[in-house]
Formats: structure tokens, sequence, C-alpha cells
């Protein structure tokens, strides 16, 4: 690619000592909990690449507008009346809830919030006269992805940009471009049956083709043994202290399983998932002084 376009290519490596050093930066940027080493993994690139530039270009909203995520394609995530990346972000079914402690689930009610704010944005879908079920869905599907989901991603982007004084720009979001991709038929944008296929076609003679037709890779999670070991071992210093905030808000059995397992085999991206929000739910209450009351 690099030789395809005369274009100069780095290197950035972002690993597990940087990761734990930093990974509050993203709660105190957003105010709030966040979304844990995924945040701060774009903080720390974005914190590299100022080093050598002023701004840059980022791709989202790319497959959201054209239609690149697994959820696209996936029957069941097709067919599943909810937020298809609902379980992507927090886990498969009840037990991705199970680290509530009872009284919090009955208080939130997690499952019909979710529950009535699908329902909501279903309402809101405009129609198309005489398309077919199965375009009717996918234009549900591309109004979830752009209204529900690119928010929280372009949030995340202005952030994790903006707390380290970096420029980020996404010309994917143009809307001419937005409002022209938004009646595409999904046969059209499926084209070749590969994500974002006409974006693709589209850069035939610009791209090679081990680049134009590579397979899409998500944005990458922490492999590392010894980050799962070092985010479990802070939250079972938490869970073993008893004026910890977010004491409470845990359902104490299904915790303690999950942070006294010193398998190193326990990597699963929900656990390690689950640490950094125990975290920084924690350290949150403590930092802003916050008093929530069941």
């Amino acid at each position: 690619m690099s030789e395809h376009v005369g274009t100069q290519h780095h290197t950035i490596t972002v690993d597990t000592p940087a990761l734990l050093e930093n990974l509050l930066v993203p709660m105190r940027a957003y105010d709030l909990p966040a979304l844990g080493q995924m945040n701060v993994s774009m903080y720390l690139l974005f914190k590299a690449m100022k080093q050598d530039a002023k701004v840059a270009l980022s791709g989202e909203s790319a497959d959201e507008v054209f239609g690149g995520y697994p959820w696209f394609y996936i029957p069941a995530a097709l067919n599943g009346q909810t937020f298809p990346w609902t379980g992507a972000v927090m886990g498969r079914g009840e037990a991705a809830l199970a680290w509530m402690s009872p009284d919090l689930l009955q208080s939130v009610r997690v499952t019909a919030h979710l529950d009535q704010q699908y329902r909501s944005a279903i309402a809101e879908v405009p129609t198309l006269a005489g398309e077919n079920a199965q375009e009717a869905r996918m234009r549900e599907m591309f109004y979830l992805n752009l209204t529900r989901f690119l928010p929280i991603l372009l949030d995340r982007k202005d952030r994790m940009s903006m707390a380290t004084g970096f420029e980020v720009r996404i010309p994917f979001c143009d809307y001419r471009l937005m409002e022209y991709a938004w009646n595409i038929p999904w046969a059209m944008k499926n084209t070749d049956t590969i994500e974002k296929g006409i974006l693709r076609r589209a850069f035939t003679s610009v791209l090679p083709d081990d680049v134009l037709y590579r397979k899409k890779s998500a944005y990458p999670v922490v492999q590392n043994p010894a980050y799962s070991a070092a985010t479990r071992d802070w939250a079972l210093h938490i869970f073993n202290d008893a004026n910890a905030p977010v004491q409470p808000f845990l359902n104490s059995p299904v915790v303690r399983a999950l942070v006294e397992n010193n398998d190193p085999a326990q990597s699963e991206w929900g656990i390690v998932s689950l640490f950094d929000r125990i975290i920084q739910i924690n350290e949150w209450l403590k930092e802003y002084h916050v008093t929530m009351l069941l």
C-alpha cells in the first residue's frame, strides 16, 4: 500500500504498561465511565500521532453508511429485536448482567430500558414505498447504526483526540455522501458479497486488489494476558475493600468467582472488559463524589 500510493507508514505499539497507566484518562475525558482499554488505546494512538502531525483523517461512519459490520450479515443479528451490537458491547444473554447486584438490576431495569430504546428507534425509521421485507429490515439496520451506534464512535473519537489536543476529521461523515448512500439498495451496497462492496468497487482503479478486497479487521482489543491479570488484580483489590463505593452495586458471589480466578487463560474479552468496568465505575464514584441510591 505504501509503495502503491507513495505514503509513509508508521508502526505504533500500545503495550500493557501504557494501557494500565492511562486506564482512567478516558473516564476523565468523558466525566463518566467509558469503554476501558478500547478508549485508552485510541487515546495513546492519537497521542503518538500528534508527534508527527497536527490533523488526521479517520474512517468512522464507512461501516454504518455502507454496511461493514458483521451484524449486517448474521441472521441472528438481523432477526433479533434489539440493537445488534448489544452483545458485543455488554456480553451475551443474562450472564452479561450477572455481575450487577439484584437490587441494582431491579432498580435500573437494564433489559427493559434497552427494549424501550430499541422500539423507540425503530418507530423513527423512515419507510420507502414498495420495499420488500428484506430491504425494509436493512433500512432499519442502517438507521439504527447511523443514529444510535455511530454517535458513540464519534463521541469516542472526539474525546480521545481532543484529550491530546489532536484534530481528527471524518470524510465519510460528509452529509452529502450520507444522504446519497441512504437510498442505495442493499443489493448494491453488498456488491461482490463482501462488506462495503460498493465502496470497494468504487476504488477499483485506485487501490491494489490485496488492499481493496482485504477482509475487514475490527478495532483491536488487548491480547496480552498480562493486561487481564493486572486488571483482575485491580478489581480484586476493589472487591476486597469494604468501603469501595462500587460494592453495593456488585453481585458478590459472581464477581468473587471472577476476580479470584487466577487462571492465566481467563482473558475472554467479556471478562476483561468487566474488570475495566468495575475499576472505572469505582473510581468515578470516588473521584467525582457521586452518591447513588437504589
